[in-house]
């Protein structure tokens, strides 16, 4: 309306041109999220069009007529402001950034990486989080490798520190409470982790990975009935999610449940034979090397140059005294 009403410093063109930016940001909003640039491109634009619309009407003179004293005064301020918030809203963040990117880049040397993270995190920007998050994987990812353990321990303990401390900066926030129960039940202490897995469930009860983790952790301290409810309920949640009935049928496997086993696999695959890894240890776990067997001669007539797979045959068949087959 103020662009095309009579009453307008605007010629044709320029109400055109105007027209034209808020069609182009009417149309992305059909696919794509509102963000921060768009959102200082479109509201610079409504401040513009309304100065002119006051400027026409003779309004803006009225509401910006101040001394030199104050012009002096408050550019002297909005410059002094700007030069701040250039530095602790953008550079630190970028110094953040950069160094984040390095220390994914350092992987290779743990000692380096650890140092980087400590540099990063040292800028205490809003950045931390996603920081904090990638050095819980971090530590995961070199819980196994063949490096010093005094380096591991560095690395598990400042991790642990970090979350905690993210999790004071966040309390009830499910992410962080999942991060530090997944890095403790994994490194340990257990029971701590599963506290904390137990937290996260309770602030976000219905999400599936939360749990999965949780009877996992369950399932490895040997509490098997609270590891079987617990993914019973993930599975109740969202039947038609196949990673939630293939675990669901991994717990039913080490209960012996052969029913419950051909109730969750026939329907869907028809068969009990699925070529899972998961379900292929848990037959081997329980010493049910037959059906082992079965399900991993499936598994290579559906990817015959998998050398793994061979592998895994070769040692079913030894344990069931086929060493001929196996050899």
């Amino acid at each position: 309306r103020i662009i095309w009403k009579k009453k307008s410093s605007f010629g044709v063109a320029d109400k055109s041109i105007l027209t034209g930016l808020l069609g182009a940001y009417f149309f992305q909003n059909f696919f794509v999220f509102d963000n921060i640039g768009s959102y200082i491109m479109f509201l610079s634009l409504l401040g513009y069009l309304n100065f002119d619309s006051l400027s026409v009407s003779g309004k803006a003179t009225k509401h910006f007529q101040i001394s030199e004293y104050a012009k002096i005064i408050i550019s002297s301020v909005a410059v002094i402001s700007c030069v701040l918030a250039l530095y602790f809203l953008n550079i630190r963040q970028i110094f953040s950034s950069t160094r984040l990117i390095d220390t994914l880049q350092a992987q290779n040397d743990p000692k380096k990486s650890l140092e980087l993270f400590k540099e990063t995190l040292a800028y205490n920007t809003f950045g931390r989080s996603e920081a904090r998050e990638q050095l819980v994987q971090a530590v995961t990812r070199i819980a196994g490798a063949n490096i010093e353990q005094a380096v591991k321990e560095d690395y598990f303990s400042f991790a642990r520190e970090q979350m905690e401390q993210q999790i004071k900066e966040n309390p009830g926030d499910a992410r962080y409470e999942f991060f530090i129960g997944s890095l403790l039940t994994k490194i340990g202490p257990m029971k701590e982790g599963i506290t904390h897995l137990e937290t996260a469930q309770k602030l976000s009860p219905q999400k599936q990975q939360i749990l999965f983790e949780l009877a996992t952790s369950y399932f490895n301290t040997g509490d098997q009935r609270k590891a079987f409810e617990t993914v019973k309920y993930a599975y109740e949640l969202e039947p038609n999610f196949m990673t939630a009935r293939l675990i669901y049928t991994v717990l039913a496997i080490y209960a012996k449940n052969e029913n419950l086993i051909k109730e969750l696999l026939v329907p869907v695959y028809g068969t009990i034979l699925v070529p899972d890894d998961r379900i292929i240890k848990a037959y081997y776990d329980i010493g049910d090397y037959k059906t082992a067997i079965e399900i991993i001669k499936k598994k290579i007539q559906l990817d015959p140059n998998n050398l793994q797979s061979y592998l895994s045959l070769a040692a079913a068949y030894l344990k069931v005294g086929e060493r001929q087959k196996s050899i």
